[in-house]
Order: C-alpha cells, then sequence, then structure tokens
C-alpha cells in the first residue's frame, strides 16, 4: 500500500484516522479530496473536489493526473451525518455521493475501496425501502423496534444486510449506500471493505469531542433536571435495554481499528469483508445513565424498562429534557451486535472497558460545553 485517495478527511473521525494511517505507514502518500482544499495534517496533498458532482467536479485535466497516480485505496469516509437531514440532503451526500467514489474508483482503475459506514445500518426492522422514490412526501412507518428474524433472535453480523424502514433518513441512506458497494458491478474496485463504526465519542486519551451528540446528550438532560433529581429519592426508571450494550467507541481507537483493518484486509486475498468498529464490551444502559448521574455527583437507583412504548417515551424525553427523539431511538432500539470477526481481527483487548474511558469522556465533554 504505497498511495491512498481518501474522502471525508477533513470529518471528525477523518482527521484522527489520517493521522492514524500516518503513523502506522510512515511512507504512505495520502491524497485527500475535499469541498473546502484547506491543508489537512497528515495529508500530502489535497484536491478541490465535490461528491455530489458528477467525477466529483473534477475536470479532465486532474482526472488524467490523478490516473497516472496509480493508487492503491480509495478511502471513501465522506457522508452527511445528521439524524435530522432531509431525505434529498441524505440521499445527495451518502448514496449519490458513494456511487460518485464508486464511479471515481472505477474511472481511476482503483484496486481496493474501503467505504465507512455505520451501526445505524443494523436499525432496519424487516422490510425494503426503495430510497430512490427520494420524495420529500415520503412518510415512514411508525417504528417500534420489535423482534425481528434479523434484529431481535440473532446478533446481526456486520456482512448482514438489514431491510427497513430506517428510523432517520441517515441510516436508511447509509443503508443503500452498503448496498452500493456490495452490489457494484464494474471492473473497479476489484475488493471491498465495509467498516461500520459504533457511536464514536471523545479521544481516549483527553475526551475531546467537537459537538454534543450520542450519550452526551444525557449528561445535558439530566444537569437540566438536576433539581428534580435531588428532589427525588425512589428509583430513576429510563428507556433501553437491560441486556444489550451500546457500542460507544473513542474517535482515536476507531482510526486505529480502521487503520489496523484496512491493513489487514490489504494483505488478503478476501474479495469483499465487513467488520464493526466498536468494542464489544460496551457499557448497557443503565451502566451509562449511571456513569452520567455519577459525573454530576447524582446518586440515583437507575432501573430501565423497555415497557413503555417509544411513542410516549420520545416525545415526553424531548419535551421534559430536550433529549432529542432521535438520538435515544439509539439507546432504545439498536439491536445486538456480533463482534465476532472484529474481535478475532483486533483482539479482546484492543478497546478499553467503558469504565476505565467514563471519565476522561465526560471530562471531555465539560470542556466542550463550557466554551461553546
Amino acid at each position: 500500500m504505497k498511495k491512498v485517495l481518501v474522502t471525508g478527511a477533513s470529518g471528525f473521525l477523518g482527521h484522527w484516522v489520517l493521522r492514524a494511517l500516518k503513523s502506522a505507514y510512515p511512507k504512505l502518500q495520502i491524497v485527500t479530496l475535499s469541498r473546502q482544499a484547506k491543508k489537512q495534517e497528515a495529508a500530502d496533498r489535497v484536491l478541490h473536489a465535490d461528491l455530489s458532482k458528477w467525477d466529483a467536479g473534477l475536470d479532465e485535466t486532474a482526472i488524467e493526473q490523478l490516473k497516472s497516480e496509480k493508487f492503491d485505496l480509495l478511502l471513501h469516509m465522506a457522508g452527511l451525518y445528521d439524524l435530522r437531514v432531509s431525505l434529498e440532503d441524505a440521499f445527495l451526500h451518502n448514496v449519490y455521493g458513494t456511487h460518485n467514489a464508486l464511479h471515481l474508483s472505477e474511472l481511476l482503475k482503483i484496486p481496493v475501496f474501503t467505504h465507512i459506514s455505520t451501526v445505524a445500518v443494523t436499525m432496519g426492522h424487516g422490510h425494503t425501502i426503495d430510497v430512490r422514490t427520494a420524495d420529500a412526501s415520503i412518510r415512514r412507518p411508525e417504528f417500534h423496534g420489535k423482534p425481528t428474524e434479523t434484529d431481535g433472535k440473532r446478533p446481526i453480523a456486520p456482512d448482514q444486510e438489514v431491510r427497513g424502514p430506517f428510523p432517520d433518513h441517515y441510516a436508511t441512506t447509509k443503508a443503500e449506500a452498503e448496498k452500493l458497494v456490495r452490489n457494484w458491478s464494474g471492473e473497479f474496485p476489484k475488493r471491498k471493505l465495509i467498516l461500520r463504526p459504533g457511536i464514536v465519542v471523545g479521544d481516549s486519551k483527553d475526551g475531546r469531542i467537537l459537538r454534543i451528540d450520542g450519550p452526551y446528550h444525557a449528561v445535558d438532560a439530566f444537569r437540566r433536571l438536576r433539581k428534580v433529581l435531588d428532589a427525588w429519592h425512589g428509583p430513576l426508571f429510563l428507556p433501553g435495554h437491560s441486556d444489550r450494550r451500546i457500542p460507544l467507541v473513542p474517535v482515536d481507537l476507531a482510526a486505529q481499528a480502521i487503520t489496523k483493518l484496512i491493513g489487514d484486509f490489504f494483505a488478503s486475498e478476501d474479495l469483499t469483508k465487513s467488520y464493526y468498529v466498536a468494542p464489544s464490551n460496551g457499557p448497557t444502559a443503565r451502566e451509562l445513565y449511571t456513569s452520567a448521574l455519577r459525573h454530576l455527583g447524582l446518586d440515583s437507583d437507575v432501573k430501565i424498562t423497555s415497557s413503555i412504548p417509544d411513542s410516549i417515551v420520545k416525545p415526553v424525553a424531548e419535551w421534559i429534557a430536550r433529549l432529542p427523539r432521535e438520538e435515544l431511538e439509539y439507546v432504545i432500539n439498536l439491536p445486538e451486535l456480533d463482534f465476532q470477526s472484529s474481535d478475532d481481527t483486533l483482539g479482546n483487548d484492543f478497546y478499553p472497558s467503558f469504565s476505565v474511558l467514563e471519565n476522561t469522556l465526560w471530562r471531555g465533554f465539560d470542556g466542550y460545553a463550557q466554551n461553546r
């Protein structure tokens, strides 16, 4: 692996992945495609490009130049992460953008394609959604997360395709993007690696984050309800599943895992491979809630319940605690995942336990919250 073309390197995860690649392969040449075209740490060159346009908006001269460079790998990390995004915007960036990245790989004859997906694609509910009818008037059926053949009776493996409907347009379009990668019929890329990062949180060393997201909303919500929680002396019933672990992954460890999995895949003879990029020993909902409360100095007896209908829990949580219902969906209904292939490749001790990380992650949240 001598030369890599990268999309999405300017994102939070992308920034860390570039650093991890350079650390693991100091002689690796990295060229990134970016709409900002600003100098990026660890990138040897940045080209102005836009994957929402055909040929990424590159002219003939740029295409010919890239062809001559003979890239070994196209690492596709670009996409739009927003659980409240419109279907049109999500489709443009996550589906059409992935199609254009695959087309670029074929145009430039790049043999290996790595697609950064997400665990959100496991949130399907046993049916098929055709997002080619990308219409703002589409209304998805109410999602209740009831057990199905794919998500309730056995853990979902990373190479398993889960069909919709999904709880949001982000998950819908990322699932469709995966289908594009798996079913691409061109001569190039010849080999495809699909990686599904878990819920990305702050750096494992200093907790640094760039936005309030995922589990950090819980701390925000409990902080707003501080007076109520101080006065409440009974058990605190909160939504979730007591037997499922939440796949939180620190951004730096996700980047190191992605780098390791790319290297292993590149050295293998596999044509297609998929992995989760998250620990199998993530916190349960109870452990996560208890940790967030403890960080705020609150000692509450947390009880996890899955008996209250989502249609009641989510609007009430958003109204009372301003806890985004889209975020809560993943705590309540994320299915059980099969991490065996990831653990076999990375090792069972690659990720530290949540108990080791929790104080660092909450400190990172505090630092961000004080300056936002």
